[in-house]
């Protein structure tokens, strides 16, 4: 079996394109998704202030370092990190290890927060309190955090490593739900005059 585009040996079978893709052409074909989302959506203008949120993971991760990449000769652009630490025990320390030597490599500046810093609480004592699943309520304290720094470091962006199955998931299960309101917010040109407004560039790429 052979790279679809060329004669070398592929790293990748796309299964929604039927190709098979060597790293070469994988990273190409990468990059063509994301700089097409972000024309297509107009997510990045002249003297943009993009903050990234990093957990450390590899969707957020590589969101860093594409948008780095794609906009490093850019000097009206700047781009910031910011890690928020929920207090999830052993989980999160790799993850945020991981956040700053890749902030450190690329000279990003890098903002780190604590829920036991703003909320006086872990994650793991929350849930420990209450018994309920970890998740209600990190995505709402994560997302305030998140948006409280950006607005704090005067960023117009607030850039996330949502992918094309994290945005699958999102509209199945309000469809399901009958929540149009949490639907709408799904669009990317759609603003609100407390939050910094979203990107997500990797929104067409799959897992």
């Amino acid at each position: 079996m052979r790279c679809t585009k060329c004669s070398k040996e592929p790293v990748l079978w796309q299964r929604y394109s039927g190709m098979h893709l060597c790293k070469e052409h994988f990273l190409e074909d990468f990059e063509h998704k994301v700089r097409r989302n972000i024309r297509r959506f107009n997510m990045v203008k002249r003297c943009d202030k993009i903050a990234v949120a990093l957990s450390g993971g590899k969707d957020s991760s590589v969101t860093l370092h594409i948008l780095a990449e794609l906009f490093a000769a850019r000097r009206d652009l700047e781009i910031i990190a910011i890690t928020v630490d929920e207090g999830i025990t052993p989980y999160r320390d790799g993850t945020i290890s991981s956040a700053k030597e890749l902030t450190a490599s690329l000279g990003i500046e890098h903002h780190f927060i604590t829920f036991s810093e703003n909320y006086g609480i872990t994650l793991d004592e929350i849930v420990g309190i209450d018994g309920g699943h970890p998740c209600t309520y990190c995505g709402v304290f994560r997302k305030t955090l998140l948006n409280k720094v950006a607005r704090g470091e005067n960023a117009t962006k607030l850039a996330t490593g949502h992918n094309l199955d994290d945005e699958a998931q999102s509209i199945l299960m309000n469809h399901l739900r009958g929540d149009i309101e949490r639907l709408r917010r799904l669009l990317p040109a759609r603003r609100h005059s407390a939050l910094v407004p979203r990107i997500k560039p990797l929104m067409d790429v799959p897992e």
